[in-house]
């Protein structure tokens, strides 16, 4: 089996004393992705790029940025990768895959020759964590870009476990061959494995999590936040890494620990690393549907002459939205949010020179989801720069972006502005589902009258249903599975509207509705 993990040495040097740049990796690790999606079938594969410094994670994004300008068919080339591209530091790469990772080091030899043992997060106490998190970020492959060499780092002057394995790691990647520091590391790795995969697949899922939670002895390896209160954790998930290794005995680590846990209020759920290995996909479903039953309001009785409701995992909850074929219905259109070629850190978003990339940004967003809601365009964005809160400067900067771009028409609802980068023509009935789970907007941010096409449509393949069956079709057609009161409210209008417009007729007793199609 060939190792899918390589490493490129780099002829350069780390600027130790100047910028703490690494130009020379930089560039090296730039060019490759430039080859990648100039290959017809690289491109295929996504790339996230991880630093081992912000200094050299800004470096990469100048080098990245400076070719775009230099050559306008890359950001188009960019823009056909399957997921965006994005380039962290190990600071910042929690919860990030890609098929690809490619690696810069940025430590190394300065222009004297000198190696300081100094590698940043990776001196510091757990600086094997952050190293771990980084090196399981790639689906597929990992290209680490270094002027450092392996045999350059002296474990006679530092005793950290983030740099012995750095050492391990490199050495790895350059032989294939493990070697007694790599296995070091390695025992660090298999500890903590299990808790990125959950981790990282409870983030997916848009479930909020927080690892090694505790200031005892005994804290949880991962801490689910509760969706409808961020104070609180739902739940903590128990994995047999370095506390349960911690165990003294049998009972220590299946009986004392779980105790302590439960007697500061925790509820429990074990993961074990074994069955995530042998079946992760099962491990997967069966951790989400246990979620997903936690959120059922407990009063919730089920007739006991009927099946239970099947826990449905998100592709399943996706897969039962109703769907009809192009051909029935040329109104009837995927909705997929914007997949921007690449994404930027917060500092760059409030530089002056930043405002024509927010103006191209805005557009191309809303040349792929037009019509959209202002605040979803302005999330859009803020998304793209890893901007979490929306303050009155961030709203400031977005609002003078988005007067320079060219809208066609402005239409106010319930104070919430939607832009159309092009008039409608004509008696406009387009309604859009999610193509995924992504793709899912706030029913606030789906326009009343696209909600109304949804009616129609539904009505014209239905014919004939209960207010009640339709509310809960509509629903379910926009990606809600349970309908709240504003889901519920948003629909009761988007009904009176369909009726103003003369699509929609009541029966005497109002209870059941008709597809006008006469219309």
């Amino acid at each position: 089996m060939v190792s899918k993990v390589s490493l490129v040495q780099v002829e350069g040097t780390y600027e130790r004393g100047g910028s703490k740049r690494n130009v020379a990796e930089a560039n090296a690790l730039v060019d490759e992705i430039v080859r990648r999606v100039n290959d017809d079938r690289l491109v295929k594969e996504s790339i996230g790029v991880v630093t081992f410094s912000l200094v050299q994670q800004n470096c990469v994004q100048d080098v990245l940025d400076d070719r775009i300008m230099k050559d306008a068919k890359l950001e188009e080339r960019l823009a056909m990768l399957p997921e965006p591209i994005f380039i962290k530091n190990l600071e910042n790469v929690q919860g990030d895959e890609r098929d690809v990772i490619l690696f810069s080091v940025g430590y190394g030899p300065d222009e004297e020759g000198k190696v300081s043992m100094n590698f940043g997060p990776l001196n510091a106490d757990g600086g094997w964590r952050r190293l771990n998190v980084a090196i399981t970020r790639s689906r597929t492959e990992m290209i680490i870009f270094s002027v450092l060499k392996p045999e350059q780092i002296d474990l006679s002057r530092t005793k950290a476990e983030g740099v012995i394995g750095l050492k391990g790691f490199l050495e790895f990647a350059r032989s294939k061959k493990t070697t007694g520091h790599y296995d070091i590391y390695q025992r660090e790795v298999r500890r903590s494995q299990t808790e990125q995969w959950i981790a990282s697949f409870l983030t997916k899922a848009g479930y909020k999590v927080h690892c090694g939670i505790g200031a005892s002895n005994y804290k949880m390896d991962i801490a689910v936040c509760d969706p409808e209160n961020k104070e609180q954790y739902m739940l903590g998930i128990m994995c047999d890494g370095a506390m349960y290794k911690a165990g003294q005995t049998a009972h220590d680590r299946n009986i004392a620990q779980p105790a302590m846990l439960e007697s500061l209020g925790w509820k429990l759920y074990r993961a074990w690393v074994l069955e995530w290995l042998d079946d992760p996909e099962k491990q997967k479903n069966e951790l989400f549907a246990f979620l997903e039953g936690m959120r059922m309001p407990e009063e919730t009785v089920v007739n006991e002459t009927e099946e239970p409701e099947k826990k449905l995992t998100a592709d399943e909850m996706l897969a039962q939205m109703p769907r009809l074929e192009a051909e029935e219905d040329p109104y009837k259109i995927p909705y997929r949010a914007v997949s921007f070629a690449t994404s930027y850190e917060s500092e760059d978003f409030y530089k002056p020179q930043a405002l024509p990339l927010i103006v191209r940004l805005m557009e191309k967003t809303l040349t792929a989801e037009s019509p959209i809601a202002k605040s979803l365009l302005y999330k859009r964005i803020c998304t793209c720069f890893h901007i979490s809160k929306m303050g009155s400067k961030v709203y400031d900067i977005l609002e003078n972006a988005c007067g320079r771009v060219k809208v066609d028409l402005f239409t106010e609802e319930a104070g919430e502005t939607f832009l159309w980068k092009t008039q409608p023509a004509g008696n406009w009935m387009i309604y859009r589902y999610p193509s995924g789970m992504n793709d899912r907007r706030d029913m606030e941010e789906i326009p009343l009258m696209e909600i109304s096409n949804a009616i129609y449509g539904l009505l014209r393949a239905q014919y004939n249903m209960t207010l009640t069956d339709l509310g809960k079709a509509v629903a379910k057609y926009f990606g809600y599975i349970r309908m709240g009161e504003s889901v519920e409210s948003r629909i009761s209008d988007a009904i009176m509207l369909t009726s103003e417009r003369g699509l929609l007729m009541r029966d005497a007793d109002q209870t059941h509705v008709t597809a006008n199609v006469k219309n």
